[in-house]
């Protein structure tokens, strides 16, 4: 564990998402700092909704340790000087003892109005912010206005980093992807592994057979993105060929993009959305997943879906993307892996349960092997080597600075 001291201070900031997004991700990132630190004075800093969803999934214990700071969370709508001066005005609206004093600042999410406030604060040094989706926009297109384009997240982030900032990004084929895509920002990567909840986890070897009628789910949001077409296509060609040997479930929100799309295949279809806790228990009744993300957004993005599965001990009917191809590298067999929805269909056309139990047990056992490396223990463990923290008197710093000032002014 790092040294930490009662009066370490580690804050952990959600600036951009409110409510039930990335919060199973935030509810592991605030378990491994305590994990972590467990002498430190910890804030939680995010959206009201989720920071009740938060209070509503931890344990008494656990939430009396954590100071919970009700902020307004917001996606960069542009990247003028008056969006940064707002970002810098909520930021600055927080107590001082939660962020300009902190020794730590942990980014949950972040947004280029938020990094470049961050900078222009003097806390870059301090803080370390994580990467999801938004790693693609660091080489997106950039605006011919020179304005916008000085405040971007490109731009944010060389300004961040330049200052002290680090990048964390939640696997290492995406440290080293990004890094070779990126020479200037290599030197600020660092992989923390992505967190998964224990309280969710499947058993350690509790292996589950399948069943007479395969249960094949789509999790999370339904989009073009995540392959949501492709899924319903799947599931039409499924019950022309092998009618009643398959079922087709969606678990989870339907986007605008998708709800023209007919769902009428599924026996349970995406719609607003569901409480965690029944999008958990659907998804365990599942034989597998579908995961058919586009490596457009997800070659340097962790989907939180894979790890849902993971957790959950459910093997994956997967496109060959670079998050499965990492693992198969390493013979951690997880997925079914194919190129194409037409390869798919061949393959369950000849489905044989019997003939297919050896691998989904392997497949299930590779799953136990993956969640000991995303365990609580060992994660705190690798947080703290990354990020070693010892309290700073920052009130004695600046009354020093301003004694010399005063001399200076002499």
């Amino acid at each position: 564990m790092a040294h930490s001291s009662p009066h370490t201070v580690i804050t952990i900031l959600e600036p951009t998402w409110d409510e039930g997004v990335h919060l199973p991700a935030n509810l592991g990132l605030l378990r491994i700092v305590r994990q972590a630190y467990p002498e430190a004075r910890i804030n939680f800093v995010g959206g009201a909704g989720q920071i009740d969803m938060m209070r509503a999934a931890l344990s008494p214990a656990t939430v009396a340790g954590i100071r919970f700071v009700a902020h307004r969370t917001a996606l960069d709508r542009d990247t003028l000087p008056g969006d940064v001066y707002a970002a810098w005005r909520k930021l600055r609206s927080l107590p001082s003892d939660v962020l300009r004093e902190a020794d730590l600042i942990v980014l949950s999410s972040c947004t280029a109005s938020c990094l470049n406030a961050l900078a222009w604060m003097g806390l870059a040094s301090r803080c370390c912010a994580v990467l999801h989706g938004n790693a693609n926009e660091l080489q997106s297109w950039r605006s011919r206005n020179p304005m916008r384009r000085s405040l971007d997240l490109p731009q944010a982030f060389t300004r961040f980093c330049g200052r002290g900032g680090k990048a964390v990004v939640l696997e290492e084929r995406i440290r080293k992807s990004l890094g070779q895509q990126l020479p200037w920002l290599a030197p600020h990567l660092v992989c923390l592994p992505h967190p998964v909840l224990p309280e969710e986890s499947a058993p350690p070897g509790a292996a589950r057979p399948l069943k007479d009628t395969i249960d094949i789910g789509f999790a999370g949001s339904a989009s073009t993105a995540k392959g949501f077409p492709q899924f319903l296509e799947l599931a039409r060609a499924m019950r022309e060929r092998a009618p009643g040997r398959f079922r087709f479930h969606a678990f989870g929100y339907l986007p605008p993009e998708s709800r023209a799309l007919d769902q009428s295949v599924l026996a349970h279809r995406a719609s607003e959305g569901l409480p965690r806790s029944e999008y958990v228990a659907g998804l365990r009744g599942m034989d597998y997943l579908f995961v058919w993300h586009q490596d457009f957004y997800y070659a340097n993005a962790a989907s939180g879906v894979v790890y849902d599965a993971i957790n959950l001990g459910v093997p994956m009917v997967a496109r060959r993307c670079a998050q499965v191809s990492a693992w198969q590298e390493q013979d951690i067999d997880v997925a079914c892996s194919f190129d194409d929805i037409g390869a798919v269909v061949e393959a369950l056309s000849g489905f044989d349960r019997d003939a297919e139990t050896a691998r989904y047990l392997r497949q299930q056992a590779c799953m136990d092997q993956l969640r000991q490396t995303l365990s609580l223990p060992f994660l705190g463990t690798h947080f703290a080597t990354t990020f070693p923290v010892a309290h700073a008197d920052r009130r004695g710093t600046r009354l020093q600075a301003l004694r010399r000032g005063r001399r200076s002014a002499r």
